[in-house]
């Protein structure tokens, strides 16, 4: 595959804010390392830090991550004049790096012993390639869709979370908005990516927040309105979207 052309697609279509179906096959990523590559090239290419990560279990022992970059994470509440869709998620900030470690596997009392923070977060989505059906080298490349991140309010990381979508309430313009739940452990979100990743970025770094799966589902956005997601009476995060903004 021709990396270059890849990265330059993706990287136009992040500009110009367009999309394409799919990648063509003579530039198509064959496989999870090449996505990575193209990960990395695109971030250069754009000049763009990596402030965080958006990381999945592929399963209990794989895992996949993308990078979140500066100036997309914001603080709630916020207003912003466009958004695609959005997820709701549980955020950990780290208190010191986890770089990826293959000969011996992070136990799960190790990554908690990692975080310093949780925060309910909405997950910013916009597709550069919307096919459907996009196989995974495809999706790694495209940062599975990450477009940034709204953190919610900040709080000490005590105990464990290991099903927080039970206690998740989820509001459009103040109405309670049904959604599909998603039973994410996510500590074992980055427990996954850890033991197994592959990402040419540097990883889970000291200071960056990660996202660590749905809970709600893509959640299609309109404009304008207002968004609030609550996790016990603990977590909330909020969202305006106001094209005059």
């Amino acid at each position: 595959m021709s990396i270059e052309a890849a990265v330059q697609l993706i990287v136009e279509a992040r500009r110009a804010r367009t999309t394409l179906t799919r990648l063509p096959k003579s530039c198509r990523p064959e496989n999870e390392a090449d996505g990575y590559a193209v990960q990395t090239a695109v971030a250069e290419a754009l000049g763009l830090a990596v402030a965080g990560w958006k990381v999945a279990a592929r399963s209990s022992n794989s895992g996949v991550a993308a990078p979140i970059f500066a100036g997309t994470v914001h603080q709630a509440p916020v207003t912003l004049p466009h958004v695609n869709a959005l997820e709701t998620e549980i955020a950990f900030k780290l208190k010191h790096d986890l770089p990826v470690r293959y000969r011996q596997s992070y136990s799960r009392q190790e990554i908690l012993n990692a975080i310093q923070s949780v925060a309910l977060a909405f997950e910013l989505v916009d597709w550069r390639l919307t096919a459907v059906d996009l196989d995974r080298p495809e999706r790694v490349a495209d940062c599975f869709a990450n477009a940034g991140l709204v953190l919610g309010m900040v709080r000490p990381f005590i105990g464990d979370i290991s099903s927080p979508v039970k206690e998740l309430s989820l509001f459009r313009n103040q109405t309670p908005e049904p959604f599909e739940a998603k039973d994410i452990d996510p500590v074992e979100s980055i427990r996954a990516y850890v033991n197994f990743g592959g990402d040419t970025l540097g990883g889970l770094k000291a200071g960056h927040w990660v996202i660590t799966g749905s809970l709600s589902g893509i959640q299609k956005v309109s404009c304008p309105e207002t968004w609030t997601a609550r996790w016990r009476d603990e977590l909330e995060v909020s969202l305006k979207i106001d094209p005059k903004a």
